[in-house]
């Protein structure tokens, strides 16, 4: 009994010793802890944006292009500068032989060092990060030299290169206009706009193009957006006139920002362009899409007027034939394969007519034409098979009985099934050529 009783006790005291010896632990490890100076917290994982990450000299140009009905460009032009060489001045060549500098404002912006997070206890600054002032705007003198074929624009630079430490980033900003830059020809207007040259490399350049009401792009789906009506452009050019100092503008920093960042327009890329080389973008616009593809909708009523007149002449012919058929001993067999004939000929040459417009269609007129064009031809190529299968075999009918009239609509249905199969077979072989991306049946 006493050694239950002792053999009790011991295991009483092991339990008690198992549940003190953690509280005993926390408060060592938190007496540990307090002695530690609270600043010494864990870093987060990451790291303050650094206030100038320049390695290399760098050039950025943006454009917006607008376009009128005189083949003037009216161009706002952004120079994102990084240059890390002494540099006072800037200097680009304009193509065109009647260039028209309206004014050239430097952004600049500033950056100062904040705090976002304190030692709870000293108070001090653990983690520091950037913060982007406004950009100010400075009005800068410009000089244009014409040359025979283009005009170099020489721009006394009011903030100078390379940057401070304080400078995050800064910008030429420039209006200037181009004459000439598109021809027009039948009422359709074809530009050749190149962007300006540079005697350093240039990492990218970005060019969106757009036209004046009531003028469209051809292939873009909504490009009429004026850009001469922005304030901020306004306002630019006034403040090169005016000599705007250090000053900010909301105005002007929107523009600058549309100028990057366009959207609605026709918009074309390029990267990694050499010294006094130039980004050239050509297109077509004009006051109605329809005059884009006028030579196309010529060749289509032309091409439907063509089976017009070889259904009539088809029908006309059996007239004569279903005439003469007595009195030249034709046999019923000569008048029915001359009638399907015919209308095979009408059909097949009426379903290769209309696949060839609705698979290249989207491709020819873009999207928006292309939906009522489809449903046009659709209807129209529908129209003149009936009026093939019908018409022919209803004259072989009357001059002949019933059974020819039938053998003629079966052999111009077992012609359209045998061509089905074939266009079935070159669909699947296009698309299986071509990766299944270019060619719809629609």
């Amino acid at each position: 009994m006493k050694n239950i009783f002792r053999t009790l006790s011991y295991a009483a005291v092991f339990v008690f010793l198992l549940v003190l010896f953690p509280v005993f632990s926390n408060v060592a490890s938190a007496d540990a802890v307090s002695e530690e100076p609270i600043s010494k917290m864990i870093a987060p994982d990451y790291y303050p944006y650094p206030t100038t990450n320049v390695f290399f000299n760098d050039v950025k140009t943006f454009y917006t292009v607008s376009l009128d009905g005189e083949g003037e460009a009216f161009v706002a032009a952004k120079f994102k500068l990084a240059i890390l060489d002494k540099m006072d001045s800037f200097s680009f060549e304009i193509p065109g032989r009647s260039v028209r500098v309206l004014g050239v404002v430097q952004e600049y912006i500033e950056t100062s060092q904040a705090c976002s997070y304190y030692d709870q206890v000293s108070k001090e600054c653990l983690y520091w990060y950037t913060k982007y002032e406004n950009p100010k705007y400075y009005s800068a003198d410009f000089v244009v030299d014409k040359l025979s074929e283009s005009s170099k624009v020489s721009v006394t630079l009011p903030k100078y290169f390379p940057l401070p430490s304080n400078a995050s980033q800064s910008s030429l900003l420039v209006l200037y206009k181009v004459e000439n830059v598109a021809v027009e020809s039948g009422s359709v207007f074809s530009f050749d706009f190149s962007t300006p040259k540079f005697s350093m490399d240039i990492s990218s350049a970005r060019v969106s193009v757009s036209v004046v009401p009531p003028f469209v792009l051809k292939g873009s789906s909504d490009a009429s957006i004026d850009y001469r009506g922005n304030v901020g452009m306004s306002m630019l050019a006034e403040s090169s006139k005016t000599g705007l100092m250090a000053s900010e503008s909301s105005d002007i920093q929107s523009f600058s920002n549309s100028i990057e960042y366009t959207y609605g327009a026709d918009v074309y890329d390029a990267s990694g362009l050499d010294p006094f080389e130039s980004f050239t973008v050509q297109g077509k616009y004009a006051k109605s899409k329809w005059l884009f593809y006028k030579g196309w909708i010529g060749f289509g009523v032309l091409l439907l007027t063509s089976l017009i007149l070889l259904l009539v002449w088809g029908v006309r012919k059996l007239i004569n034939i279903s005439r003469d058929s007595k009195s030249k001993g034709l046999s019923t067999t000569a008048m029915v394969l001359i009638s399907s004939g015919i209308s095979s000929l009408v059909v097949l040459l009426t379903t290769i007519g209309t696949y060839i417009l609705l698979a290249y269609s989207y491709s020819w007129i873009g999207y928006q034409l292309a939906e009522m064009i489809n449903l046009l031809a659709l209807l129209i190529s529908t129209i003149i098979i009936l009026a093939s299968l019908i018409i022919p075999p209803l004259i072989v009918g009357l001059k002949r009985g019933v059974v020819p009239a039938v053998v003629t609509v079966g052999i111009t249905l077992g012609v359209m099934v045998l061509l089905l199969i074939v266009i079935i077979i070159i669909s699947i072989g296009l698309n299986g050529l071509v990766g299944g991306s270019e060619y719809y049946l629609y």
